[in-house]
């Protein structure tokens, strides 16, 4: 199953917990695309990304279990 991420600080909360979880973004804007990263890079990727244009769509994890 897998949990949604909504804002900035449940990624970070994410991080803090379990820093290697993959998690799954996908992007619009010039260009469309998704990229998997662990928590802990994804709040950077995403600045990078937001700096060409691009906006995330959606964030998510898959829960264990």
């Amino acid at each position: 199953m897998d949990k949604w991420l909504t804002d900035e600080s449940q990624l970070k909360a994410l991080a803090a917990a379990d820093r290697l979880r993959p998690v799954l973004v996908r992007y619009r804007g010039q260009t469309e695309g998704r990229f998997s990263a662990p928590a802990q890079d994804v709040v950077d990727l995403v600045t990078m990304l937001e700096a060409t244009g691009r906006y995330v769509r959606d964030m998510s994890y898959r829960m264990e279990g």
